[in-house]
């Protein structure tokens, strides 16, 4: 379980100190661990506001954690949501996951980005104002279990394979209630009505995405992940903006 919980951070995070061997055995179980690896970002997140906020202001500081945050992710996510993006453009499963596939970014994607990049900063400025820090580290965790819900509800979707194949050969149920526990925990702990709107949140927009994967691609695909969680943590993030005096 160590092995997994070092291969969740090796593929989600830049940190090159925790890569090494990486075994399909222990890699096909790192899902579990995805919402972890979140809270840590989500931690790290925390960190740079406190430090920050009050010496260089809201505005800068939310534009030093939304680059910090394409850093430690490698833009991971964000290219997903690019591709995904790109992807409205074809006309059938296949064509569509060709469009994916390509490493240059069309118009659908590069307004997907701008769009989730300026809101994303826009969110995390007004949170700093509000002083709401807590969904800075909540937010990444709770989105990224958006990863193994919608690995668990639908097939991979690429015939010829992929990264992402390795969760779908190896996706049990318990994997599913173990990413769940450890995301809601921090919640419970913090009794966070935020943080429980973000769970919903999630879910929901896991289900449609998965939907969304089955429809037009037949399954799944690492661009759609990544999609649903940049997607995931802005909205959840907004939702913190909203709901911070209840």
């Amino acid at each position: 379980m160590i092995r997994s919980l070092i291969d969740a951070f090796s593929f989600l995070t830049i940190l090159p100190a925790l890569r090494g061997q990486i075994s399909e055995k222990s890699f096909s179980k790192a899902p579990i661990w995805f919402p972890l690896v979140g809270y840590f970002i989500g931690f790290l997140c925390f960190g740079i506001a406190q430090i920050l906020a009050q010496r260089i202001g809201a505005d800068l500081t939310a534009f030093v954690i939304v680059l910090f945050l394409t850093i430690i992710t490698g833009a991971l996510h964000l290219d997903g949501l690019a591709d995904w993006a790109d992807s409205f453009a074809g006309r059938n499963p296949e064509q569509r996951l060709k469009i994916m596939k390509d490493a240059h970014h069309g118009t659908f994607g590069i307004i997907a980005l701008a769009l989730v990049l300026l809101g994303k900063f826009l969110a995390i400025s007004i949170l700093i104002e509000q002083k709401n820090l807590l969904m800075l580290a909540l937010a990444p965790g709770i989105s990224r279990l958006s990863l193994t819900l919608i690995m668990g509800a639908v097939p991979y979707a690429r015939p010829e394979g992929g990264t992402a194949e390795v969760f779908a050969r190896g996706k049990k149920k318990w994997h599913l209630a173990i990413a769940f526990l450890l995301a809601l925990a921090p919640v419970a702990l913090v009794q966070s009505i935020s943080g429980l709107a973000g769970l919903g949140i999630v879910l929901v927009l896991s289900l449609l995405f998965a939907w969304d994967g089955k429809r037009r691609l037949g399954g799944f695909t690492g661009d759609l992940l990544g999609a649903c969680v940049e997607t995931s943590e802005f909205i959840i993030l907004f939702s913190g903006i909203l709901l911070f005096r209840v």
